[in-house]
């Protein structure tokens, strides 16, 4: 598990999902999750100069309209540094990064994978030469919307529980020439992507006086490793010290896995196997008094 544990704001989260009933303590063997996710485009915005920003795979989340799977931005640069031709991009997987429109979360079970956000990291070209800094017209911030779904299946007591929350992102698209930023490439500087809100989720639900203890994660597949990045990334970045993200080569991509674990305590013994069991002991012991006379 890495520094950042999460892609949502724990605290809306837990208020939207925490609950009772009124019946005996009941363990939930298998939840079904699904995420539904795309970039808020009414909070996403571009360095002055940026070409050909666009938005596309419309994908209404939360109620918000105007999100989107995919931001995609800037010319490509030449084949010799871009030779598939393509904007810079950030994508979202759309359901469960594994495939599916949900995945199945045993209680007490492993980690399963949900969403993936990968950035896709294609040289374009910086036109009206380098701003001050050294950072190219590009996205600047964008806010992932993901609506989580819970719902129990094992046994299948009660629907679905929903909630979304947002995930801010800041970017900064790096100049592609020495001298870069300590930290980054010395030829050909990294591209700094940063998470804004790091913040482990976690959060119970009480089923009928069982706590299940529900937690998103993160994880990363390829390049660099996330965690907090060096004082001159962020200020690159436009950031001060101890900002959490990671950097990326041109021509590479990196994927953030979102997971999830639920646990509880093992299931307790129904009151009505408790009196049973208190009137088979209190046989017993009658029993034994009576043997030994």
């Amino acid at each position: 598990m890495t520094k950042l544990k999460a892609l949502f704001a724990a605290t809306a989260v837990a208020a939207g999902m925490g609950f009772t009933t009124a019946a005996s303590a009941t363990f939930i063997n298998t939840w079904q999750a699904s995420f539904d996710n795309g970039f808020d485009q009414s909070l996403t915005t571009f360095a002055a100069g940026t070409n050909n920003p666009n938005f596309s795979g419309a994908n209404p989340v939360g109620g918000e309209v105007d999100t989107y799977l995919q931001i995609a931005w800037g010319t490509p640069g030449s084949l010799a540094t871009n030779p598939t031709q393509e904007q810079s991009k950030l994508v979202v997987s759309q359901g469960v990064y594994a495939g599916g429109a949900s995945v199945d979360v045993d209680t007490n079970g492993g980690t399963e994978q949900t969403i993936g956000i990968t950035h896709f990291n294609n040289a374009i070209t910086c036109t009206g030469g380098i701003p001050a800094g050294g950072i190219c017209p590009a996205l600047t911030h964008t806010t992932l919307l993901s609506e989580l779904t819970l719902t129990a299946i094992d046994p299948a007591i009660f629907g679905p529980i929903q909630a979304t929350q947002g995930f801010a992102i800041q970017f900064a698209e790096t100049k592609n020439q020495s001298p870069c930023f300590e930290g980054g490439l010395e030829t050909v500087c990294d591209d700094i992507f940063v998470l804004l809100n790091p913040i482990a989720l976690e959060f119970d639900l009480d089923v009928n006086g069982t706590i299940h203890h529900v937690t998103i994660g993160a994880t990363m597949i390829g390049g660099e490793e996330l965690g907090t990045l060096s004082n001159a990334a962020c200020a690159e970045a436009g950031l001060g010290a101890g900002c959490i993200g990671f950097l990326t080569a041109e021509g590479q991509s990196n994927t953030i896995i979102a997971n999830i674990t639920i646990t509880a305590p093992t299931e307790a013994p129904e009151p009505g196997t408790l009196a049973m069991l208190g009137a088979l002991l209190v046989a017993g012991g009658v029993a034994s008094r009576r043997k030994r006379v």
